[in-house]
């Protein structure tokens, strides 16, 4: 009864989310460099000095969610993006 009512919602949204994640990274194919926020959903592209690339998608916390609202100009960095989130939460745990 648990995985009926907890468990598939949550697979449902992370099925869903996945699929959105696939979508924005597959758009992202000819670029080099991206940040793109969807809702919760981030998706960053970067490319090293050494050509590289990562790409991460993550759902974003409320704090961060909060963070970005205050601080869009970092959407525009996604080689500092990443360390801009774990600054924020740094200076809400202290």
């Amino acid at each position: 009864m648990e995985a009926t009512y907890l468990d598939k919602p949550q697979a449902e949204a992370n099925h869903f989310q996945a699929i959105g994640a696939a979508s924005v990274i597959g758009a992202l194919s000819g670029a080099d460099n991206a940040c793109v926020q969807v809702g919760s959903l981030l998706v960053v592209k970067a490319t090293a000095a050494d050509g590289k690339c990562v790409v991460v998608a993550r759902t974003l916390t409320t704090d961060e969610l909060d963070d970005l609202g205050n601080h869009q100009a970092v959407l525009n960095e996604p080689g500092t993006i990443l360390e801009f989130l774990q600054s924020a939460k740094k200076k809400t745990l202290d």
